[in-house]
């Protein structure tokens, strides 16, 4: 003989209402879109800071980047320019390609650089000195030529100011 033992229904039943009830009550009273903020927690904001609404920041376009936005934002240095061109030096009007080496001249120990700009005005220039419209420096003499650094300043994706080097060497041309 085999026995049967009933299972009630009553109880499960009554028991996923009054869990439903339960968990509709709390949704009543505190709905999902309200959320706490430090200062029903019980925390202190510092002073002079406002404290800021809380809200989801993937539903707030706001917060997003811009797709369309570059990444990396090329900052224009303001050059100081002049009222009149005249005023700028022939040796920082022109790009570096431009200017050419005729010779390189030791004094001492400290080597020097003879350079012809367009206009066929010679300099002697040594380490250090400025040549070209690019803020370049010369950094380095050599026996065949001179190495000039140039600097650009521009912006990345972060708002970070950043500064890329470029070295440039200017040698001898043979004609």
């Amino acid at each position: 003989m085999k026995r049967r033992i009933k299972v009630s229904t009553k109880s499960g039943k009554s028991r996923f209402i009054i869990i439903s009830g339960l968990l509709a009550l709390c949704f009543i009273f505190y709905p999902p879109g309200t959320r706490l903020n430090s200062q029903e927690l019980g925390a202190k904001t510092p002073e002079g800071a406002m404290p800021s609404k809380l809200e989801n920041p993937f539903l707030n376009p706001q917060n997003r980047r811009d797709p369309f936005k570059p990444f990396v934002k090329i900052i224009r240095e303001p050059e100081a320019k002049p009222a009149l061109s005249e005023l700028v030096p022939p040796i920082k009007k022109y790009p570096l390609q431009e200017f050419r080496l005729v010779g390189i001249i030791w004094v001492g120990k400290e080597p020097k650089a003879m350079v012809v700009d367009p206009e066929r005005n010679t300099y002697v220039l040594g380490i250090g000195d400025e040549i070209g419209n690019s803020q370049g420096r010369i950094v380095e003499i050599r026996e065949n030529g001179i190495m000039v650094e140039e600097k650009r300043y521009f912006e990345d994706i972060f708002g970070e100011r950043k500064v890329e080097v470029k070295r440039s060497v200017l040698a001898f041309n043979e004609e």
